[in-house]
């Protein structure tokens, strides 16, 4: 088995990160998000450890969670991880939990099929409270934000797309929690110039609001590049991740075949880079 990246020496997760082009590998910060988070803590009221994904169909499928929940070939690094998180918990205390916990009309407690982002924002699509409910119910720690992929499929512009977005982090912020800003990943369905808009706002807007930053799209590009990502990552229907072996392990050439396992296995592995910089 190949040694996973959560793995890695703490030295090399808090090293500095270089600015890479999207053809070149995933984008990373090239800011220090640690005073930002540090600002944000002094408003959290919740549990230590409570990590929440958001978004939806592509984070409330089953699969989305696989790995975190109940995944094999975990390092003893990768355990501790998901036990700090709780992840394997089937109540609420487990925000892995809440995001793939099936409720009516096709959405769980932090998810939802078809949602956009303004929709979230506002709550009452598929019955999902507004972000303000949500955040004020869960109270998360670090909130994983996967929206975007219903706006471009669905011709929202970019700039009302990613004020939407603005103000999603800023009230996760406002409340206590950590947004990790997390860009989408490619499909079938929306022009590639559109989808790199999006992405390109988000990394732009993480830079100015100071914020960990996941290059879910350069991951899925890095893995499966030029078309293949179009059999290996993505599902038949051109938008959702493919799902066969979704619980791992997560080898790179597990990661190569499965779309949901580098969703949540680098979902993972940022978290585990925030809680090592932060000293949680």
């Amino acid at each position: 088995m190949q040694p996973s990246a959560l793995a890695l020496p703490i030295l090399a997760l808090c090293a500095a990160f270089t600015p890479l082009a999207a053809a070149d590998g995933p984008r990373k910060e090239t800011w220090d998000y640690a005073p930002t988070i540090t600002r944000i803590a002094k408003k959290f009221n919740g549990e230590v450890g409570k990590v929440v994904p958001m978004g939806d169909s592509i984070t409330y499928a089953n699969q989305a969670s696989k790995w975190a929940r109940h995944g094999a070939g975990k390092t003893p690094d990768e355990q501790a991880l998901t036990t700090w998180m709780r992840a394997e918990q089937n109540d609420a205390r487990n925000g892995w939990w809440l995001a793939a916990n099936d409720q009516p009309d096709n959405r769980s407690w932090t998810a939802a099929s078809s949602i956009t982002s303004a929709q979230y924002l506002a709550g009452g699509f598929r019955g999902l409270p507004s972000l303000d409910a949500i955040l004020k119910e869960h109270k998360p720690q670090l909130a994983l934000i996967l929206l975007g992929t219903n706006d471009v499929n669905q011709g929202v512009g970019k700039d009302a797309y990613l004020a939407s977005m603005e103000k999603i982090f800023t009230a996760c912020m406002e409340a206590g929690a950590v947004p990790v800003v997390t860009t989408i990943p490619p499909n079938t369905k929306a022009n590639a110039a559109d989808v790199a808009a999006y992405n390109d706002g988000l990394f732009k807007l993480a830079d100015k609001l100071k914020l960990p930053f996941l290059d879910l799209h350069g991951e899925f590009m890095r893995l499966a590049p030029g078309d293949a990502w179009k059999t290996a990552l993505i599902s038949g229907d051109g938008v959702h991740p493919s799902y066969d072996g979704a619980e791992g392990p997560a080898t790179e050439d597990n990661l190569k075949k499965c779309g949901y396992l580098v969703k949540c296995y680098f979902q993972c592995k940022k978290v585990g880079e925030i809680k090592t910089k932060m000293k949680w």
